[in-house]
């Protein structure tokens, strides 16, 4: 089932990024983006508290349930939108070697080129969170399971946060890449060092932030950068590298303290 999951998310991730675009136009894409990502991460810390609740009230079938109908309340905004106020581009006809001509536009443009290489090193090192976290509850604080919640919590609420920021405070740009990868460098030490409890729960949420930071100013990078006619394969680059780094990643983080 998982394995499905991520084929439905390989064809979704993309499609929806590409979508905002279209949806608000070249000057607000940033905000966009930002709003669109506190959501996601709202939806993470609401969505677990819900199900929770349901599994224990009524089963885990309850939770699948609730879940298909979330999904069927999507489709139905969809299909109320009014098309003639999108800004869409013309469809790209399909021909042979997409792909590749893909990848060589990336390949072309230094911008998206260091953009897509400092992702894909960001991904793999740093986004490893359903490793990383669990690990940092239960070995470095010899947490409960109530803590391990405080810390996601504090992980979720650091990401909606930095949304919110981006959002209102900042504009996302290239010169933005080095800069949150270098906090998310200072943010890693901080977690590596045995402050505590507190201390780490206040590290989460400035991990958060980071990210959230970061995933805002990629997303908007890659697709003001790309034009149109390549812009979903583009976006397909980002969904590869957040989807796929934990092939890598996942595998690389120690178990051990």
């Amino acid at each position: 089932m998982r394995f499905n999951l991520g084929l439905i998310m390989c064809i979704d991730r993309p499609a929806l990024f590409s979508f905002v675009k279209d949806l608000v136009g070249e000057a607000d894409l940033p905000n966009a983006v930002a709003l669109n990502n506190a959501v996601i991460s709202s939806g993470r810390m609401i969505g677990p508290v819900i199900s929770g609740l349901l599994i224990a009230s009524s089963g885990m079938a309850q939770s699948f349930f609730a879940n298909a109908i979330s999904f069927g309340l999507v489709v139905l905004v969809l299909m109320l939108l009014d098309n003639t106020r999108l800004h869409v581009s013309r469809p790209v006809e399909r021909k042979r070697g997409q792909v590749r001509e893909g990848l060589s536009y990336i390949r072309q443009d230094r911008v998206l080129t260091i953009t897509v290489i400092a992702m894909s090193v960001i991904f793999v090192t740093a986004y490893n969170f359903q490793v990383m976290v669990p690990l940092v509850a239960s070995r470095t604080l010899s947490g409960s399971s109530e803590l391990y919640g405080i810390v996601m919590s504090s992980l979720g609420l650091g990401a909606v946060t930095g949304s919110l920021l981006i959002a209102l405070w900042v504009k996302p740009g290239v010169m933005m890449v080095p800069v949150c990868c270098g906090l998310l460098s200072v943010v890693h030490i901080w977690l590596a060092l045995p402050f505590g409890a507190y201390y780490s729960a206040i590290g989460m949420f400035l991990l958060g932030v980071c990210c959230s930071c970061f995933n805002v100013t990629i997303t908007s990078t890659l697709q003001l950068r790309a034009r149109d006619d390549v812009r979903g394969r583009v976006m397909a680059m980002y969904s590869i590298g957040i989807l796929g780094s934990a092939l890598v990643g996942a595998l690389s983080t120690p178990v051990e303290f």
